[in-house]
């Protein structure tokens, strides 16, 4: 049962060094073992539909270097050696377990929103999507049309 892998390197888990690898349904979590030959061993792995989603958020959060990691049973926590590595590991989870990456979930949050206003008739409405990629400010016209009067990508 091998799959594709999306990614893998080093981190540090339960406070020891760790090989970290993420396939398409799984991450698995090895650390070297044995006195004269070393040899990777699995220690942990976690299936990629146990991470939680809660009110349709899901619960994977990076605080600097640091990954956090919500499931059924429980928390993992993965700290990187720099942020830019934790941000790219947070991305790919979110992928696999979204199936968009943060561009499309942020760009269809403002749609979502901008169809809102014309159902609902709100004069003014102001939309910031996931993360602060996309902010677009919407207004209706006097002929009854949305019109974006900001809109830039950070």
């Amino acid at each position: 049962m091998d799959n594709n892998i999306i990614y893998t390197g080093e981190v540090k888990y339960n406070k020891k060094n760790t090989l970290l690898t993420i396939y398409e349904n799984r991450i698995t979590f090895e650390q070297l073992k044995g006195l004269f030959k070393k040899k990777y061993k699995v220690v942990d792995e976690l299936l990629i539909e146990d991470i939680k989603v809660l009110k349709g958020k899901v619960q994977i959060k990076c605080k600097k270097k640091e990954i956090i990691i919500n499931t059924k049973d429980e928390t993992y926590k993965i700290t990187c050696d720099n942020i830019l590595e934790a941000r790219k590991i947070e991305e790919e989870l979110l992928k696999l377990k979204t199936g968009s990456n943060l561009l499309e979930r942020a760009s269809g949050s403002v749609v979502k929103l901008s169809k809102g206003v014309i159902k609902t008739g709100t004069a003014v409405v102001g939309a910031v999507a996931t993360a602060g990629v996309a902010v677009a400010t919407a207004v209706k016209n006097k002929d009854e049309i949305v019109e974006t009067i900001k809109s830039f990508k950070k």
